[in-house]
């Protein structure tokens, strides 16, 4: 399966008191051609769309233009949320969105199970795991103790019961790193005590 992937779009932000948002649907207009041109079945969008939880109006309408033309173009998106947005917000009418074949998933549910999308060689299913603190995690696995990120999603992936004989995709947006590594963080990065 061919898909175009994307991630930290930051959609809204500015620089110096700079906005973007014009460079920003450019380089979106820009994919939007590649798309046309090339034999891709799928857009997978792995977090940070937003640069803040609270978008502004230019921002979710370049959003909302973006969906749209790759709808119309009848290419699935598989879209996730990132530690810079809202869950709420970005999974705002996701059931009627699948619909049009884009799939969003702005909070984690265990157990949720996956986006299964078709090519010539079978199914390939995509699991989508947005962003999510432990906590949220914790308040899901009952008995299950989850110290940390690294015991949270372990437990998020335990829960999605995936078949290793079948083509299956991880679209994620988690802090990662080598074990015993502490990750290096930039000064938009949130920390949390």
């Amino acid at each position: 399966m061919r898909f175009v992937h994307l991630a930290d779009l930051h959609l809204g932000r500015s620089l110096a008191e700079f906005s973007l948002i014009e460079l920003q649907r450019e380089i979106l207009g820009q994919i939007i051609d590649y798309i046309r041109h090339n034999d891709v079945d799928a857009v997978v969008i792995a977090g940070d769309v937003y640069d803040r939880a609270a978008p502004s109006t230019q921002a979710v309408n370049l959003l909302d233009g973006f969906l749209t033309l790759l709808s119309q173009l009848g290419k699935p998106v598989l879209l996730i949320a990132g530690n810079h947005d809202s869950p709420e917000r970005l999974s705002f009418l996701s059931p009627l969105l699948e619909r049009s074949g884009v799939y969003i998933a702005g909070d984690y549910r265990l157990g949720q199970p996956p986006v299964t999308l078709t090519d010539a060689f079978g199914p390939v299913n995509f699991y989508l795991l947005p962003f999510f603190r432990p906590g949220y995690i914790r308040a899901q696995a009952e008995g299950e103790i989850i110290g940390g990120y690294d015991d949270a999603v372990r437990c998020a992936i335990r829960h999605m019961n995936v078949n290793p004989h079948e083509r299956n995709v991880l679209v994620a947006h988690q802090f990662v790193c080598a074990s015993g590594s502490m990750p290096l963080r930039s000064d938009s990065e949130m920390i949390f005590v």
